[in-house]
């Protein structure tokens, strides 16, 4: 996917592996992040770091926290992705694309 931001919404709790690829593509920073308590996935936390896999389209990847699984609705999809959309802004992203 040809976008210079890639947006995954994160859930609490989840491991690194739960988008296939995304760690091994940040050269394991998802997986450090979480590890450290850099990022959690606590609703509106983000956390933004370079995809150094040179097969991928986007250049960095945006995690915005999604809060517990189970209480996701609707109105969380909106604030995350008002999230998204602000913090592309702040880092001047050309375009963003999210996986949903």
């Amino acid at each position: 996917m040809a976008a210079d931001l890639l947006v995954l919404p994160w859930f609490e709790g989840d491991p690194a592996s739960s988008v296939t690829d995304i760690d091994a593509a940040t050269g394991g920073e998802v997986s450090r992040a979480l590890a450290s308590g850099e990022f959690s996935g606590r609703a509106w936390e983000t956390f933004l770091t370079p995809i150094v896999d040179r097969t991928w389209a986007a250049r960095r990847v945006l995690l915005v926290g999604a809060g517990a699984e189970r209480t996701f609705t609707n109105g969380t999809a909106r604030c995350v992705a008002s999230t998204a959309g602000l913090a592309g802004r702040q880092r001047r992203a050309a375009s963003l694309a999210f996986v949903v």
